[in-house]
C-alpha cells in the first residue's frame, strides 16, 4: 500500500559525523531528503547547531517555489527527534496545505 504512495512521499532525517578540527572533535548534523519513487536523496543542509532558526530556514528552502525539493510532494514522513521543532512543523503545515507531517516512532 505503501508503495502505492511513493511519488508524493519524502522521509527526511539527520545523520551526524564527527570532525576533528583544532578545536577538538565538532559534531555536524546533515539533513537529507529523500524522493521515494526515484530514491533521489537531496542534501537539504549541515549546521553543527540544529536549531529552531536553521530549522525553519531548511523548511523555507525545502517550499521554495522554483527549486524546492519538496514540490510536488504531499507528505513529509520524520521521527519525532526534538530538531524537528513545533515552528519548523507549523512551517510545513501553513505554507503547504497538504504537506502536513506524519510523525513515525522515535529512532
Amino acid at each position: 500500500m505503501l508503495k502505492a504512495h511513493w511519488d508524493v512521499l519524502s522521509p527526511i532525517d539527520f545523520t551526524t559525523i564527527e570532525v576533528r578540527t583544532r578545536g577538538g572533535l565538532v559534531t555536524f548534523y546533515l539533513l537529507f531528503v529523500i524522493e521515494l519513487n526515484t530514491r533521489h536523496a537531496h542534501f537539504a543542509g549541515c549546521t553543527t547547531s540544529p536549531n529552531e532558526l536553521w530549522m525553519k530556514q531548511i523548511a523555507r528552502n525545502l517550499l521554495d517555489c522554483e527549486d524546492g525539493f519538496l514540490n510536488g510532494q504531499r507528505d513529509l514522513i520524520m521521527d519525532r527527534d526534538s530538531k524537528f521543532c513545533a515552528s519548523f512543523r507549523a512551517f510545513l503545515k501553513n505554507r503547504r496545505h497538504a504537506a502536513a507531517a506524519i510523525a513515525t516512532a522515535k529512532s
